[in-house]
């Protein structure tokens, strides 16, 4: 199968065979070789690469596991496609992080999160990341009380105000 010609074909608001991609990804190294995809040259290719990968990761979070390093590389690309980050935000949520690895994926996510110029859905996908991230590592929930903090310091998009006032009763 050649998943690169499954993924690509038509424009980036269409989702394509994703579909097809994500029933073909049945096995943890097909799983590896759509995350190899997420910095493929051609964008339509890795953002359905990535959304493939997501899909598969919520019912096999265990593979991801597998494929923490490479995530975790993949997060600190500066070049990286809005779309990639929505998806690697998803993604890390669902990662057992080391506490060294989660202090690095907090910058990342907070770096997305706190930057009014990044896409509206990955910084709302940064943020419930960012809460997972806290909430399984205690040593996290001080940055979370000042991330959120400096988020109420300028104007926000309805999407990231909703998830904000979701989290806060969260958090009481």
């Amino acid at each position: 199968m050649d998943l690169v010609e499954l993924l690509n074909g038509g424009d980036l608001r269409s989702i394509g065979r994703v579909a097809e991609v994500v029933a073909w990804a049945n096995t943890p190294a097909h799983f590896t070789k759509l995350i190899m995809l997420f910095e493929h040259t051609e964008r339509l290719i890795a953002m359905r690469a990535a959304d493939a990968a997501e899909k598969v990761s919520a019912q096999h979070p265990e593979w991801l596991q597998l494929n923490n390093s490479s995530i975790l590389a993949l997060m600190g690309n500066p070049d990286l496609h809005i779309e990639i980050k929505w998806h690697l935000a998803q993604m890390a949520r669902r990662i057992t992080w080391s506490e060294k690895e989660a202090k690095q994926v907090w910058q990342y996510l907070t770096l997305w999160l706190l930057n009014a110029g990044e896409s509206k859905i990955a910084r709302v996908n940064a943020l419930e990341a960012c809460f997972a991230l806290a909430r399984n590592h205690s040593f996290l929930e001080p940055a979370l009380q000042n991330a959120l903090t400096d988020l109420h310091k300028a104007p926000l998009p309805p999407s990231i105000l909703a998830r904000l006032r979701k989290i806060s009763k969260t958090l009481g």
